[in-house]
């Protein structure tokens, strides 16, 4: 098969369909959706703001920008990586390959932690809370989280530099950065006894034998954001106990954790003294979220 187009396409149209088409036989299951972003992006544009249909003429300028892209996306490099962007919500956030890729779980969460929190007294948009994203990333919680609450404090910690200038970056990029600290921590380090009302996180929840299996495009992410340890939970583990010691009381931790690994997170909070612990299905029905009030 080949990896790039041979042949010049006359319009954009037909360079959606032909690249549409070796993403498919090469086994990619969103190979229009994909398609569109790479050629949105050999021409410049946005593709939620192009008709990439339209029988607008093709150039060669552009086919040379696409065939790149082309070869190194069939060569597993993620489409974030390509495209050096991804949404999280609302948020276009800036990827490179020290982070991980935001995923749809993710969003769910957070949409979770608001339905939750906001049914709360004080939890308006004049909140002045202190709200923590552990394992920050790429900074889509936390960003969310200033936006969502425009006087709360917000804390972004990750334990790599690199990933946090990512973040901070992304902070930059919304007008968003005087509203976040940005702090270099293992998990709650250094956070003194009852000075959060929130904790968030989501930490590396893949074990360490399912790590080869993954795909190749997964495994080309940092293993630091998705190796969780021996069964996936080494860092939940830690982290549900300093939370416990960080919260206020009536303060909640949410976390995103693995499949079959609800139980167990859930059975640490209530160890750890959360009065209510509670487990939320994701849009696919896995038990996906775990989450605690102090």
């Amino acid at each position: 098969m080949n990896v790039v187009l041979e042949s010049i396409p006359l319009t954009v149209s037909e360079a959606l369909l032909e690249t549409t088409q070796s993403l498919v036989a090469a086994g990619f299951s969103n190979g229009e959706g994909e398609a569109k972003e790479m050629v949105a992006r050999a021409l410049g544009a946005i593709p939620k703001t192009m008709d990439l249909r339209r029988p607008d003429p093709w150039s060669a300028p552009a086919q040379k920008i696409l065939n790149s892209l082309l070869r190194r996306r069939l060569s597993h490099v993620p489409l974030a990586h390509l495209l050096g962007e991804w949404d999280f919500l609302d948020l276009t956030l800036t990827i490179t390959p020290d982070v991980l890729i935001p995923r749809p779980e993710t969003e769910e969460l957070f949409l979770l932690m608001v339905r939750i929190v906001t049914s709360s007294v004080g939890w308006g948009e004049g909140a002045s809370q202190v709200l923590l994203d552990v394992g920050t990333g790429a900074g889509g919680l936390a960003l969310s989280m200033a936006r969502r609450w425009p006087k709360a404090q917000v804390v972004a910690v990750d334990l790599s530099p690199a990933v946090l200038a990512v973040a901070r970056w992304n902070a930059r990029r919304h007008g968003l950065e005087s509203r976040i600290q940005f702090r270099k921590a293992d998990l709650l380090s250094g956070v003194e006894a009852g000075t959060l009302d929130l904790v968030v996180a989501n930490l590396p929840y893949v074990s360490t034998g399912d790590w080869a299996a993954l795909s190749p495009e997964v495994r080309r992410e940092p293993r630091l954001a998705l190796d969780g340890g021996p069964d996936g939970l080494a860092l939940i583990r830690r982290l549900i106990p300093e939370a416990a010691f960080a919260l206020k009381v009536g303060g909640r931790l949410f976390l995103e954790v693995g499949i079959g690994q609800s139980e167990e997170a859930a059975e640490g909070m209530r160890n750890a003294g959360f009065s209510f612990v509670g487990v939320e299905n994701d849009f696919s029905g896995i038990h996906r979220f775990v989450w605690g009030e102090r």
